[in-house]
């Protein structure tokens, strides 16, 4: 499963943002539709969105793994001089394609949380709270990957919630929960900077 941990010093600061398509308000004339259907019935196109659904790997890749020959994850699997193409995020995500894509009914998200949540209390001494986020949050019966948040309780310093980010993701790797990192804390440098957000940090 994939677990997506979204660190914040104050959540209500950070809204979410959700994407909905709607066709009614869509500025393209009706006749693009037919287009659209020719589009998603290219077989080209269906090998390019079956290959960019690998985490870490974006459409323009997708398409040029299809131009090499690649019309599948199977293929990508088999070939091992485009394999070695691959970063380590991709490999990951090659590696876990099946189970990433596959949703995660409600009572599973709820049975990671309150792994993750036992941990963190326990290695926090109780100065840190877990909100499972997301889709969970939302009510909906099941999620793509499971989104925690962890923020300081009342009276903990600001950076506590920071601090265990490191020690609660060794203690779940020790346990073999975590088998796989798809990222790591600052990997992309998004606490650097002028102003490095030392209260805030994503995993």
């Amino acid at each position: 499963r994939l677990i997506r941990s979204i660190l914040y010093h104050d959540d209500e600061n950070h809204p979410r943002l959700n994407y909905v398509l709607d066709e009614k308000k869509s500025d393209r004339p009706p006749t693009s539709h037919a287009k659209d259907v020719a589009m998603l019935e290219n077989p080209d196109y269906k090998c390019i969105n079956e290959l960019s659904q690998v985490w870490g790997m974006g459409l323009a890749t997708a398409a040029l793994f299809v131009s090499w020959g690649i019309s599948s994850v199977q293929d990508l699997r088999e070939d091992t001089e485009v394999f070695n193409t691959l970063n380590r995020q991709q490999k990951v995500g090659l590696k876990h394609y099946e189970d990433l894509i596959e949703r995660i009914p409600r009572a599973e998200v709820k049975a990671l949380a309150d792994y993750v949540t036992a941990v963190v209390t326990k290695l926090s001494n109780g100065t840190v709270s877990v909100t499972c986020g997301g889709s969970y949050r939302r009510g909906a019966p099941s999620s793509g990957d499971v989104e925690m948040i962890f923020l300081p309780i009342d009276g903990a310093p600001d950076k506590a919630a920071v601090d265990i980010m490191e020690p609660v993701l060794n203690e779940l790797r020790r346990s073999g929960f975590l088998t796989d990192d798809l990222a790591i804390p600052n990997q992309f440098g998004e606490n650097n900077g002028k102003e490095p957000a030392p209260d805030s940090r994503s995993y």
